[in-house]
């Protein structure tokens, strides 16, 4: 059973087109759909009425026909509405069936990668569509803390390094606005890390929506530094002892390993120590 006014396609994109009549799917024939039915029946299966069609399905067999005229004027919500007769007609028969080709609606992130400061305070993503709407499309964005390709180490956190949002545009045929934008919140911390990225992600429940491109990455740029010093100025060492223990501190918060070169000069002066002579030079990385 189905409820009256119901269209459905029985294959996707493109194919046979059965509406629902007196609680039966019943097919129609090619030659009882025209451009504006067309229109009509892929704006109400939740498609753009551009590029709307009809055309011949390739299918002959017996099934229930709608055999009452339809006549769109194009401002109607249902196929249904375009029927003719109060009371639709159904028989047992065959015919040319009709199939409908619709086009889905596409919306954009306007960008693909996006860049941000961590102290910046936001980043701004935008969706926008590029064709005429006839009716309104939710589209939701959200923030997806995800396995980024090749970003090891460097995949950000929620509520961590930004906050995690879930927005809803909604595109309003009534109006002009075919750009929408919303602001993700980054969190300036105090800690030392490499570059992170996260992604955004649209989505929507009205599947006459495509998306190109659906996915965009914000990469976040680390604002924060880590030092290390010495932790005496000065230290004193026999000549017999063999040798002398430096200790090293680190200033800051540090999230990630980093490397830095502990290098031995020689200094000038009469009381100068030589090189080799006095003690082994020493030049490596820690």
């Amino acid at each position: 059973e189905c409820a009256d006014g119901d269209i459905r396609r029985l294959d996707d994109p493109e194919g046979l087109i059965e509406l629902c009549v007196s609680n039966t799917w019943a097919r129609l024939c090619v030659d009882s759909l025209g451009q504006s039915e067309a229109e009509v029946a892929c704006q109400q299966l939740g498609f753009s009425a551009e590029n709307a069609s009809i055309m011949s399905s390739g299918v002959n067999e017996t099934s229930v026909i709608l055999t009452s005229h339809t006549k769109c004027s194009g401002e109607e919500n249902k196929l249904f509405d375009c029927l003719s007769s109060s009371v639709p007609v159904l028989s047992n028969g065959s015919c040319d069936y009709s199939a409908l080709s619709c086009t889905a609606l596409t919306i954009s992130l306007t960008q693909e990668n996006y860049t941000v400061g961590e102290g910046d305070g936001s980043v701004t993503v935008c969706a926008v569509v590029n064709q005429t709407l006839t009716r309104m499309v939710v589209v939701r964005l959200a923030t997806v803390e995800a396995a980024v390709p090749n970003a090891g180490l460097n995949q950000a956190k929620a509520n961590r390094d930004y906050t995690t949002t879930i927005f809803e545009f909604s595109f309003d045929p009534t109006t002009a606005q075919q750009l929408q934008c919303t602001d993700i919140a980054i969190i300036d911390d105090t800690i030392f890390e490499r570059t992170e990225t996260l992604l955004v992600v649209l989505g929507s429940p009205d599947r006459g929506v495509q998306f190109d491109p659906q996915y965009a990455f914000i990469t976040i740029l680390d604002n924060d530094e880590v030092a290390v010093q010495f932790a005496t100025a000065s230290n004193v060492v026999g000549e017999q002892a063999g040798s002398v223990s430096l200790c090293l501190e680190k200033i800051g918060e540090a999230e990630v390993d980093f490397e830095f070169k502990l290098t031995t000069l020689t200094v000038t002066g009469d009381n100068a120590a030589e090189a080799g002579k006095d003690f082994v030079p020493v030049n490596e990385t820690v």
